[in-house]
């Protein structure tokens, strides 16, 4: 009886933190759904044919509200929002396209608020990666991680000769080397310190 007495006080609990938990994820999942509407809306046809000379200047302006997210609940990932919530796309994204939209700013302004997040569990290496190799092949036009930004370089891959810079960068993130077969020779190419935006890339979002 004692039990059964003791039961019917904490169920109730129970099920009201269950549901505030929800409900909080609930929450967390319609901001980045909101965020991730903010990002792509400029980019819908209708408007990035008007307003492409400012995208970068208005990606900027809008991480602002990005970090302001993560600065208070942390980068977005599974546990934070819910496995429902998690498989909508607008909810899983969100973090990645604020990350690549943005790489000079990430790696210049906010490496150690992401690095946290790395350290934290919230931000995988792998994703976050893919600004920093994107910032890489915008400013010296070399891939050092990997990833698929590597096609808008002259060597589309990352050089043999890079190897050292390569591993290091890497390490500082929580990556392992990559395989010696992954990397390129590039003594006998030319390589451009420019990046080739005219070639097309398939981005696929990493776990």
């Amino acid at each position: 009886m004692k039990h059964l007495i003791l039961l019917s006080i904490l169920l109730p609990l129970f099920v009201n933190v269950f549901a505030q938990e929800t409900k909080n994820q609930n929450t967390l999942a319609f901001e980045l759904c909101q965020l991730f509407a903010i990002d792509q809306t400029i980019r819908a046809p209708e408007y990035y044919n008007i307003l492409k000379d400012k995208v970068s200047k208005i990606d900027s302006l809008n991480l602002n509200k990005f970090i302001e997210f993560v600065e208070k609940n942390g980068f977005p990932n599974k546990k934070m929002v819910g496995e429902e919530n998690w498989i909508q796309g607008c909810v899983r994204m969100a973090g990645f396209v604020y990350l690549v939209h943005n790489p000079k700013k990430v790696v210049r302004e906010y490496y150690n608020l992401f690095k946290t997040e790395v350290d934290k569990g919230n931000l995988s290496p792998a994703m976050f990666s893919y600004p920093l190799d994107r910032y890489y092949v915008s400013v010296e036009g070399r891939s050092y991680f990997d990833t698929p930004y590597k096609g808008w370089t002259t060597a589309n891959g990352v050089c043999l000769q890079d190897k050292a810079k390569s591993d290091s960068l890497r390490a500082s993130i929580g990556l392992e080397p990559l395989p010696i077969s992954n990397f390129i020779d590039c003594s006998e190419i030319e390589i451009k310190d420019k990046p080739d935006y005219s070639k097309s890339i398939n981005l696929i979002i990493p776990d």
